[in-house]
């Protein structure tokens, strides 16, 4: 028997949507695995200047912060170190990142940048785009484009997952198209 890259990618995705992961750890495993076999380049525990970022998306300037089963939630819990909220935290990260950015590489005439920020334990996911102008910092603007939750199909999550980091998006009018798997923008 040959195992494929598509056998990888969806025993992945089931993983993620229907197996009991026991930790925040396993989280983070499953789903760099899933972008490792969707041909992504991942960096796992990304250091920035004041923690690390769980999963790390280099060329596509995504950031992706894993949490417990049940625990992904913006505004929730405040970290006890920072007293940060998650999202807080993902917009740190960003931000750090993008400094960092700004001082290694001449960006200046590449116009709108965007970067990327997702929250998930594997099943409830939420995305967030900020677009940098290259002389500007990190505005406090985002664009939350859904909250979702897959439990029915791992094809579902692996289209989503994919066109979400493909993509660039943003807030969008009523009238506009919804993302392929993700809900009505709700704010």
């Amino acid at each position: 028997m040959t195992i494929t890259q598509n056998d990888i990618t969806q025993l992945a995705a089931r993983r993620l949507i229907s197996g009991p992961l026991p930790n925040e750890k396993s989280i983070q495993l499953w789903l760099a695995m899933l972008l490792v076999s969707l041909g992504y380049e991942v960096e796992i525990e990304y250091p920035v200047p004041r923690g690390h970022m769980d999963i790390f998306l280099p060329e596509r300037r995504v950031v992706i912060e894993t949490k417990p089963l049940g625990a992904a939630a913006p505004s929730g819990a405040r970290d006890p170190e920072t007293g940060e909220t998650q999202f807080q935290q993902c917009q740190r990260y960003v931000q750090e990142e993008w400094k960092l950015e700004r001082g290694r590489l001449d960006i200046d005439g590449l116009g709108v940048l965007a970067w990327k920020a997702i929250l998930t334990d594997g099943r409830v996911w939420w995305m967030w785009q900020w677009k940098i102008l290259p002389d500007r910092e990190l505005g406090k603007r985002r664009a939350t484009v859904a909250k979702r939750s897959y439990r029915q199909s791992a094809d579902a999550l692996v289209a989503g997952v994919q066109y979400l980091i493909r993509k660039r998006w943003g807030p969008r009018r009523r009238s506009q198209r919804r993302l392929p798997g993700f809900p009505r923008n709700r704010g």
